[in-house]
């Protein structure tokens, strides 16, 4: 499904620090977001956590995956340490494969990543292999 393939990349998006600040909390938007996401990142000193609600047709969760984060000002590099999934408004059917899906993405978490990023006052452009996502400061 094209939303769990773009939720990695939506997770390393939500990070940074150092230099410039991303200390805040930030809205993601962009064509790399599929439709039925959305994510609210909180950067702190050195950790993020990232709250994204995924639905797509009765498939409804709420991912909160934390970790810690540099940032030079021109380069983010995330590290994930901790993913949890309600899965409360899946169909029984669905909660099957969730184990599965949550080992993918702890895995994929933990793996460093670092990525390009542009930041402009109170927004910051991220761009990766997959795509290009741009943050909005909440205020």
């Amino acid at each position: 499904m094209r939303i769990y393939r773009a939720l990695p990349l939506a997770l390393v998006c939500l990070a940074g620090c150092g230099g410039p600040s991303l200390v805040g909390k930030w809205t993601m938007s962009g064509a790399a977001v599929p439709p039925g996401m959305s994510a609210v990142t909180e950067f702190k000193a050195k950790t993020y956590e990232s709250q994204l609600d995924l639905s797509q047709g009765t498939i409804t969760l709420h991912i909160v995956a934390s970790g810690d984060y540099t940032f030079d000002g021109k380069k983010l590099t995330m590290t994930g340490r901790n993913v949890t999934i309600d899965d409360s408004k899946l169909p029984a059917i669905a909660k099957a494969g969730l184990a599965g899906f949550k080992d993918q993405i702890s895995k994929s978490l933990n793996e460093p990543k670092t990525s390009d990023i542009e930041l402009k006052d109170d927004s910051f452009t991220l761009t990766t292999p997959q795509g290009s996502v741009t943050f909005t400061k909440v205020k």
